[in-house]
């Protein structure tokens, strides 16, 4: 249990303070770590599958895949509602102050 409480923490933790990064060095420094403890996530998965009983644990593999999947396409579905309702021009000369 404290390995999956150490990937959230690391994950929220360092997610937090790449809002108060002062430069991109750090900025990206912070985000590397972010990644490291969403490398974790993985864990998830396999941890609730060793609580299955072996005889279902196929359906549930696939049950979390597809409803992984889901929320992915959602996600990419809900970036899409906000970026048609922002404009085109907004998110433009937002990536160009930063280029």
């Amino acid at each position: 249990m404290k390995g999956l409480l150490s990937i959230v923490i690391v994950s929220v933790l360092c997610a937090e303070l790449s809002t108060f990064s002062p430069n991109y060095n750090s900025l990206l420094a912070v985000r590397i770590m972010v990644g490291v403890g969403v490398g974790g996530v993985p864990i998830y998965g396999s941890w609730f599958l060793e609580f299955v009983p072996s005889q279902n644990r196929g359906m549930w593999t696939i049950i979390c895949t597809c409803f992984w999947t889901i929320g992915t396409i959602l996600e990419a579905l809900l970036a899409l509602a906000h970026y048609i309702s922002l404009g085109v021009i907004f998110y433009m000369s937002f990536g160009l102050v930063f280029l």
